[in-house]
């Protein structure tokens, strides 16, 4: 007997639910596919899954607007005049901007669909807060705004986990947008808010405490672009169940911090400590147990005179297993206490409580458009030979870091599981062309205060202890002859193929003469090359890599021949 096919309107709710989502993976933002919409109208046990779907996520609540009566609601265009002046690109492209008006007074029949789909938006994910510019921006007259929260049925999205969206900002003339605590809802788990200038000092304040009242179980909170807004007071110690908080351009008063510090599950911080005569006042002297206690990924952010605030910050937290910090640090460029002040913050990263657990450091002093062009030298990164798991340290921002063959063997023996060490230099000069940028270019002198220090002999120890190194980055004088190992009873590393590093960035570097004896060196050091990074000048680096592929193809039929007569590669020096 022949099985028969099974009728869509058969298979289970959650099937249905999961073909209906295949509809829509590859599609954009909320652009819905035809046969979702087929399933949303073919019958009860397809349609109530399709449309899960298709209100799931919003752009914003102008759909659900859009579901009430035709007799109570009608959309005005605004018309430019001397107190309602329109957007000059709107005018420019002649997109009319219009405001929601209601013709009565709404009554509860009035939101009877409202509240039959608004169950069903889980998401609010506006495009504005992710600088995608939407050109379609409506408004509220005032007294549609009032009326909403007069009879709306509250909370107006009750199933709402997931919330990013831009903040209203007061429209054009009387209208306004809808504020983001429209939006909030008890259930709320992620929220991401791009603020807008306010006059109110305390605006930022209000919306946290709205937010930890009406969702205290929201778990990651993002704000952005509030250049001009400062989080203060301890509401946000309300939402006890914060795991995430990240501050982009907004800055934290130290209430706030202590607040933050006090989050049992708080794991990733991004914050720019304000730091006005009052901040200093509150912020505890000494490490204190607790203090941002479950603190995994740090990104602290130091401006203008935020860095001795900042270090002594780093000097209070008490986290248990911080696993990466991200320093974002500015000062003047060429100033004197440049040096002192990051050996200040390594000092403090060195002396954390956790040192088993830090494995990535990403310390940024400069910008593609700032460089930051300061000298750092071997004793600035001395204080973080204390983290024995360091993995990952990057230096950027087109600083000048200089460090000396002891530092790089000091380096070696205290990181064996090091896997990137990346000192960014600065580029060259973007608006030469190349020709100009080679025929300009001048080696330093032995004497000069950017040239390096390190040699080639000093990336022997990282090569054989670092087993894990793959990408390199440190200012080499490849001047000083290559050390000859030519009499030594065993080789310096392993010949065997096991280093693993991949990427060599040249900046600082300076070649020298020698083409052959620098590409013979690295062929025997660093063997599996695949990138090695072209600087000024760059013909130097293009001839020495030639000369260098072809003398690792040499050593690897050396390698070949040895095992085919049976002899066995020595072991490397001993450490």
């Amino acid at each position: 007997m022949a099985l028969r096919t099974p009728m869509l309107s058969s298979l289970p709710k959650e099937i249905i639910s999961i073909i209906c989502w295949s509809t829509i993976e590859k599609k954009h933002f909320n652009e819905l596919s035809k046969e979702l919409l087929s399933l949303a109208l073919a019958c009860r046990s397809t349609s109530e899954p399709a449309l899960d779907v298709i209100w799931h996520t919003l752009l914003s609540i102008w759909p659900l607007l859009h579901l009430l009566p035709d007799d109570l609601r009608a959309f005005r265009r605004i018309e430019e005049s001397e107190d309602r002046e329109l957007d000059c690109m709107m005018r420019h492209l002649d997109i009319p901007q219009e405001e929601l008006v209601f013709s009565r007074e709404p009554t509860p029949d009035d939101f009877t669909r409202w509240t039959k789909y608004s169950s069903r938006v889980r998401r609010v994910h506006d495009l504005a807060s992710f600088n995608v510019m939407r050109m379609d921006l409506e408004f509220l007259s005032p007294s549609v705004y009032d009326m909403l929260q007069a009879h709306c049925p509250q909370p107006f999205l009750p199933n709402l986990r997931s919330l990013s969206c831009r903040e209203g900002e007061f429209g054009i003339g009387d209208a306004v947008v809808l504020p983001v605590c429209f939006y909030f809802a008890r259930p709320l788990k992620a929220v991401t808010l791009a603020l807008a200038t306010h006059p109110d000092p305390d605006h930022l304040q209000d919306i946290i405490r709205r937010l930890s009242l009406v969702a205290p179980h929201v778990e990651t909170l993002k704000l952005t672009k509030g250049r001009l807004s400062c989080l203060q007071g301890i509401d946000i110690a309300q939402l006890s169940q914060l795991t995430s908080f990240i501050g982009q351009e907004v800055l934290i008063a130290s209430d706030a911090i202590l607040a933050l510090g006090r989050l049992p599950h708080l794991q990733k911080v991004h914050v720019q400590p304000r730091a006005e005569p009052g901040d200093w006042d509150e912020l505890p002297r000494e490490r204190r147990d607790g203090f941002f206690a479950a603190l995994q990924e740090l990104d602290l952010v130091a401006r203008n005179d935020t860095h001795k605030y900042c270090i002594t910050l780093l000097k209070t937290i008490a986290p248990t297993s911080l696993y990466s910090v991200m320093l974002d640090l500015r000062w003047p460029h060429r100033n004197n206490l440049a040096e002192a002040l990051l050996t200040g913050f390594t000092a403090a990263l060195g002396a954390m409580p956790c040192p088993s657990t830090l494995h990535h450091i990403t310390i940024c002093v400069g910008t593609s458009d700032w460089s930051d062009g300061n000298i750092y030298r071997s004793p600035c990164f001395a204080p973080l030979l204390a983290l024995p798991a360091l993995r990952s340290l990057q230096v950027l921002g087109s600083p000048k870091v200089i460090v000396d063959d002891p530092t790089l063997d000091a380096m070696a023996r205290a990181w064996t599981a090091l896997h990137m060490l990346n000192f960014e230099w600065p580029p060259a000069n973007l608006n030469l062309g190349w020709y100009s940028e080679n025929m300009t270019y001048r080696a330093p002198r032995t004497d000069d205060a950017d040239c390096p220090c390190a040699m080639l002999a000093g990336l022997v120890p990282l090569v054989r202890r670092c087993a894990g190194l793959r990408v390199l980055a440190v200012a080499l004088d490849m001047r000083v002859a290559p050390p000859r190992f030519d009499g030594l009873r065993r080789p310096p590393v392993s010949v065997d193929g096991a280093c693993r590093v991949r990427q060599l960035r040249t900046g600082g570097c300076v070649v020298g003469d020698d083409t052959l004896a620098v590409a013979s060196f690295l062929a025997l050091v660093l063997p599996g090359l695949r990138d090695i990074e072209y600087t000024p000048p760059s013909w130097d680096w293009e001839r020495l890599e030639k000369v260098y592929g072809k003398l690792v193809v040499v050593r690897a039929q050396e390698r070949d021949w040895a095992r085919w007569n049976g002899r066995a590669s020595k072991r490397p020096m001993s450490p």
